[in-house]
């Protein structure tokens, strides 16, 4: 796993220099079939810029902070995705 230092990503929606490296580290990551882990997102946008930009593992405070396990499971299974409830409808109605 290559991890992408705090300091590209720190404001890097407003850092085209660190935006471009940033992109260039996860193309060559991906390319070799290195997962990618973005250290250090501290702001929505800054996270924003990283899912524009293709990372999809983040660590960072605006995420979440870190926490002891038990409660990492609670807050984790509080925001899995909901399996959405559809009413089926039958005949002319569908």
């Amino acid at each position: 796993r290559l991890k992408i230092d705090r300091r590209f990503v720190q404001n890097i929606n407003e850092n085209g220099d660190n935006s471009k490296i940033v992109r260039a580290i996860t193309e060559l990551a991906r390319g070799l079939g290195i997962s990618i882990v973005a250290e250090g997102a501290e702001t929505e946008a800054e996270l924003d810029s990283l899912m524009a930009i293709g990372c999809d593992q983040v660590q960072g405070y605006s995420i979440a902070f870190p926490m002891p396990q038990d409660k990492a499971r609670d807050w984790l299974l509080a925001r899995s995705p909901k399996k959405a409830k559809l009413k089926v409808l039958q005949g002319s109605l569908a």
